[in-house]
């Protein structure tokens, strides 16, 4: 009987307790990633300094907006600067791809600062080194531009 009383009693303290519900991670929702990045002037270029690290597991449409955004503004030359550690999978290479198009529809140019050398190679890969974006090793070069 002491067994069976135990049993009913680990079974309702065990019903009685909140069920642990899981918060929805951010890589499952749909929603846009909150990106951390300066926009500063040089020369006739918005450079649009990214200063995070690029995760393939992030929504990056958010740069397909802020380039529409700045050539309403009338920005028609846009560069991107990604830290280090930024390496270019599918999602990323597609939403660049956009962002060109959307510069070039206002005769601009789009352009990667300081990429690493692996970057650069897969650019070249996909061939859209220097037919869609440009590549610069330094930022200075754009103020001379």
């Amino acid at each position: 009987m002491a067994a069976d009383e135990h049993k009913k009693s680990k079974e309702t303290s065990s019903s009685s307790r909140p069920k642990k519900t899981e918060a929805p991670s951010p890589q499952r929702e749909n929603r846009p990633h909150s990106p951390r990045y300066d926009i500063i002037q040089r020369g006739e270029w918005k450079v649009v300094h990214i200063k995070e690290d690029v995760n393939s597991e992030l929504d990056y449409t958010w740069l397909r907006e802020l380039t529409r955004k700045l050539c309403t503004q009338e920005s028609r030359k846009i560069a991107f600067r990604f830290d280090n550690k930024t390496y270019l999978f599918s999602k990323l290479i597609s939403v660049l791809l956009s962002c060109s198009k959307i510069v070039k529809k206002v005769h601009g140019e789009l352009a990667l600062v300081e990429p690493q050398e692996h970057v650069v190679e897969t650019l070249k890969a996909t061939r859209l080194y220097k037919t869609h974006i440009a590549v610069y090793d330094e930022e200075k070069e754009l103020g001379n531009l």
